[in-house]
């Protein structure tokens, strides 16, 4: 009915104050006229009955707990009316004593909440406004800026969580900015005259002290760090804090002056209770000009994954490292990435690293792990003073084995870090051809036994392994010489030659189903340059590839218990052109046919046919009918027929018959 009648000029809609009271009066349920009109927009007449009805602005609503400024802001905002609620709102905080953020309905929501979620943009900002403009009389407070600061800091908190808690929330995050940044100045005041005190009895709470490093982390507030840092008791940071503390810190690497890197990283290790050596050359005031300047929000260069960093280093380091140590290996990480050999430096030697070459290893490893692939690669010229930096520190104890009987180069192979693996081969550290006593694999098994494309950085695991081969033959084995022959039996030898311990090299790439080094293997065995061209083996009596066959017909064995159906298609075939079974045409159909980009083989029509693993007696198989066949088919296709068979293979069975074009 209040609205009916809006129309009218102020002094009608004044005379008609009675009749909406009387009307008030017969309702079943009963309210605050004042509230009524307040929702209604009616400015004007909110005005007369705060001044001359005399009714209480400060009356909250039983029903559901709102104040008069909750019904001001109660309807979704409108582009034609928002001035309107403005000045209602405005008028109604200089005539009550009511709070925005304590003043709480029965839903939890406080006036800010509502207006947020109502998108009352301008009411929002001028809540905002009021308590900054209040945090400018901070010079006047005395004895009172803690309390100050503590009630600035709930509101921070408070504001913080109900942005989070709208999905619109993003809007209204540079107000939160504004009033952390306010926040920064309070601290400051209130923390500086602390410093020649004892604080014991100071009314800050742990939570309230990790709120502050956060801000300043945050803010990037130089000083504010220093003044916490300076109380004992407040240099207890919680870990949470310590990604926003190492992107603050590579940030400082941007500056020219090396100092602020120094400066800060020594702030660190205080505010983690690290102590060192040179701890009093760096922990003084660097100085409030300095502080507030340069306000970096990201490096300049590709980024780091911080929360990968956290991560890796607890799963790989902590077993190793005590937990005041893990803090600046994760910052030497971090400025390994970024390629600093100063920084690096600085750390190393400012808090006495010591670094063994399980320590390098990770260290290099998590590196390559954080950044995006490629990006750190250490054979490159810019890397260079890094890695020559840390090798120097880890060389007296570069040798050393870790648990399960691999040096430096075999970690470095195995876990895709190639660039490493190539370094320490030019530097002549390690032979290739070293072995791991507790298992008898060299470095070409553990590059053989990556799955193909775990690679960390540029150097693929294909390129690797050939030029590990050709250095073994020209370094390590000069004796042989570099004809074709002789590479032939340096590959048969590092290669195809089973030990005790553990398969031939060949086996454990077809294990780990790389295809890559498989057909790099067979190429190289069979001394040949293209290894799709077919072989005519009776023409070339080579004795060397009569001895490759039956290695490479076990391997396609292996794959028919294993059900690996990419890399049978692709030995069967290498196989079945090599002995002229099958044309080169026909092999580049396999190729293209049956294997798919991602080099699974009819994965779906496996996926149907998946069943529970058989346990095939294979010598119980009638082997001596397979010469009577030998006529019409090859002897070993025979067998590997016969298996697939055996063991349900129909994607196998299918691709034999259709390929060899079987009656």
């Amino acid at each position: 009915i209040i609205k009916c009648f809006s129309h009218l000029e102020f002094e009608d809609r004044k005379n008609m104050y009675p009749v909406y009271r009387l009307l008030l009066n017969q309702c079943s349920e009963q309210a605050n006229l004042l509230h009524v009109y307040v929702k209604s927009g009616d400015w004007e007449m909110v005005m007369h009955l705060i001044q001359f009805e005399k009714l209480d602005p400060n009356e909250i609503d039983p029903q559901n707990g709102w104040s008069v400024l909750h019904y001001c802001i109660s309807k979704p905002a409108s582009d034609n009316e928002w001035w309107n609620v403005l000045l209602i709102f405005q008028y109604l905080m200089q005539k009550t004593k009511i709070d925005c953020f304590e003043c709480i309905d029965k839903n939890g929501r406080n006036i800010l909440h509502l207006a947020m979620e109502n998108n009352h943009e301008y009411v929002v900002k001028y809540v905002i406004a009021q308590c900054v403009d209040d945090i400018q009389d901070i010079d006047r407070l005395g004895s009172q800026i803690s309390l100050k600061l503590l009630r600035y800091m709930k509101r921070y908190r408070e504001f913080r969580r109900i942005i989070h808690s709208l999905s619109h929330g993003n809007r209204y995050v540079d107000l939160l900015l504004l009033l952390r940044d306010e926040i920064v100045k309070i601290a400051i005041l209130f923390l500086k005259p602390l410093q020649q005190k004892d604080t014991s009895d100071h009314c800050l709470s742990q939570h309230d002290i990790d709120e502050l490093y956060q801000i300043a982390l945050e803010c990037k507030s130089y000083y504010l760090l220093w003044c916490l840092n300076c109380q004992n008791r407040f240099a207890n940071c919680s870990t949470s804090n310590d990604k926003n503390f190492i992107n603050w810190i590579l940030l400082t690497l941007k500056y020219k002056d090396f100092k602020s890197f120094e400066w800060l990283t020594s702030q660190y290790c205080i505010t983690y209770n690290r102590n060192y050596s040179k701890q009093n050359e760096l922990d003084g005031d660097i100085g409030y000009s300095f502080t507030e300047e340069n306000k970096l929000e990201a490096y300049n260069g590709f980024t780091v994954n911080l929360e990968e960093l956290m991560t890796q280093t607890e799963a790989k380091l902590s077993l190793y490292l005590q937990e005041k140590d893990l803090y600046i290996i994760r910052l030497l990480i971090a400025v390994v990435c970024l390629k600093n050999q100063p920084a690096t430096k600085h750390l190393c030697e400012t808090f006495e690293l010591n670094i063994d070459s399980n320590i390098l290893f990770h260290v290099i490893l998590i590196a390559h792990q954080i950044v995006e692939p490629g990006t750190v690669c250490i054979d490159g010229t810019d890397f260079e003073p890094v890695w020559n930096y840390l090798f120097d520190r880890v060389k007296p104890c570069a040798l050393e084995q870790d648990e399960a009987g691999r040096n430096l180069l075999h970690l470095a192979i195995q876990s895709g870090i190639s660039c490493m693996g190539m370094i320490l081969i030019e530097k002549k550290i390690f032979r290739i051809t070293s072995i791991n006593d507790k298992n008898g694999w060299n470095c070409f098994h553990y590059c053989a036994s990556r799955e193909q494309g775990d690679d960390l950085c540029r150097r693929k695991g294909k390129d690797v392994f050939r030029y590990m081969l050709t250095w073994a033959m020209e370094n390590d084995m000069p004796w042989i010489g570099g004809s074709k022959d002789c590479k032939m039996k340096v590959v048969k030898e590092l290669c195809f030659q089973k030990n005790v311990e553990s398969k031939d090299v060949f086996q454990i790439a077809v294990d780990a189903q790389n295809v890559d080094i498989v057909e790099y293997l067979i190429q190289s065995r069979l001394g040949v340059e293209n290894i799709y061209e077919p072989i005519k083996l009776n023409e070339r009596n080579n004795t060397n590839s009569l001895e490759f066959y039956d290695e490479l017909i076990a391997c396609i064995i292996e794959c028919i218990h294993r059900n690996l159906s990419h890399l049978f298609i692709v030995l069967l075939g290498h196989y079945c052109v090599s002995k002229d079974l099958i044309t080169y045409s026909d092999f580049g159909c396999i190729k293209e046919g049956d294997v798919d980009n991602n080099g699974d083989a009819d994965e779906d029509e496996e996926a149907e046919e998946e069943e529970e693993e058989l346990i095939i007696e294979e010598d119980q198989i009638n082997w001596s009918l397979i010469p009577t066949f030998s006529d019409s088919i090859d002897t070993d296709v025979l067998k590997l027929l016969i298996l697939s068979v055996s063991y349900g293979r129909k994607v196998f069975i299918e691709h034999i018959v259709k390929r060899l074009n079987l009656k």
